[in-house]
């Protein structure tokens, strides 16, 4: 079978007059109540430090946008040491009447996930530190006799070894599944699931020093085609569709040149770490100006979804610059995945 062909390809966001958001816009996570977006955008002023804007709007089946309302200031700001030089990447996700952020804080050295939550889909508080927040020694130690957790114990080696593990790329999916939350996440260089009680288990350094001795046990997703071979992150929240949970990601290539390219993979609806089809060739990758040269070259950055009618609407961040659009039909990426490619 063909792999679909994504089409329609668009600048749809650049950086605006406000200081917040002078320099940079990308990777916006999506929240999507029937016609309406909700965008929570990466802004990055011209001090290199990164905020969470937002803008909402309502689209017609050609994809066009009608603002509604779009702040001209951060909707999230830094307030706590651990993310005074940003916060970064937000994932935003519907679960149980109560909406969740996760997103990268940033010290200056340390890259950590934070958490932060609402009832509604703008009144977020501060947030939370969650994840393993051990330093790479500490974490090298607990991996190094497993064979199948060399990749994470050769990655942490080659860096700061007091410097914290930095954890990226998390999401939960909307739902629980088999009575477990599903938490998502990324400790380079591969993909990683783990099923969680409660949320309150994030924070529990306890817990992640236990995952850590069996993480082998929970890789969802290994490098594999030369597009990642240095290494992979989830994208936006997965979509469930009724063959399973759409996944969107990116992989990452150094040579000849470093570049972030997308593709996308089919988990089972009740069991994601079954892996039903991936794409062995992106499924689309740099080729205009505004995705090969910015503050970061070569780089889509796949974080946000969409749906209307057959069409899914994919929002990524171009050159770590811009945020852009390309679309696919659902059912012809649906259809590719479950042919079983890939894996």
């Amino acid at each position: 079978m063909e792999a679909p062909v994504p089409f329609d390809r668009q600048l749809f966001l650049k950086p605006g007059k406000e200081h917040f958001h002078k320099r940079a816009v990308l990777n916006s996570a999506i929240i999507q109540h029937e016609n309406t977006l909700h965008f929570y955008y990466r802004a990055v002023n011209p001090d290199m430090v990164s905020t969470i804007g937002y803008f909402r709007g309502r689209q017609d089946l050609q994809g066009q946008l009608v603002v509604e309302e779009s702040l001209d200031y951060p909707l999230i700001t830094p307030e706590a040491d651990f993310e005074i030089k940003g916060i970064e990447d937000p994932r935003v996700v519907k679960f149980e009447d109560r909406y969740y952020m996760f997103c990268t804080v940033y010290n200056g050295r340390d890259a950590c996930l934070g958490l932060t939550s609402s009832q509604t889909p703008k009144d977020f508080g501060p947030r939370t530190l969650i994840g393993p927040l051990l330093s790479r020694r500490q974490a090298s130690k607990i991996v190094k006799d497993n064979l199948r957790l060399k990749p994470q114990f050769d990655w942490w080696m080659a860096e700061d070894p007091e410097g914290i593990i930095w954890e990226k790329d998390a999401t939960i999916l909307p739902r629980r599944i088999n009575g477990k939350i599903v938490f998502i996440h990324r400790l380079q260089p591969n993909i990683q699931i783990a099923y969680i009680e409660s949320l309150d288990q994030l924070s529990d350094q306890g817990f992640w020093e236990d995952y850590l001795t069996t993480m082998d046990q929970f890789i969802l997703m290994e490098r594999n085609a030369w597009w990642e071979k240095s290494h992979m992150g989830m994208g936006p929240v997965p979509i469930e569709t009724t063959e399973g949970w759409l996944m969107v990601y990116h992989g990452v290539a150094v040579a000849p040149d470093k570049t972030y390219r997308a593709g996308a993979a089919l988990l089972d609806l009740n069991d994601p770490q079954r892996i039903i089809g991936r794409t062995p060739e992106p499924l689309f990758e740099p080729t205009e100006d505004w995705e090969m040269v910015g503050d970061v070259n070569n780089v889509v950055f796949p974080e946000g979804l969409a749906i209307r009618e057959n069409v899914l609407d994919i929002y990524y961040g171009g050159a770590d610059s811009v945020i852009g659009r390309i679309s696919v039909r659902l059912d012809q990426l649906i259809d590719y995945l479950k042919s079983g490619v890939g894996v």
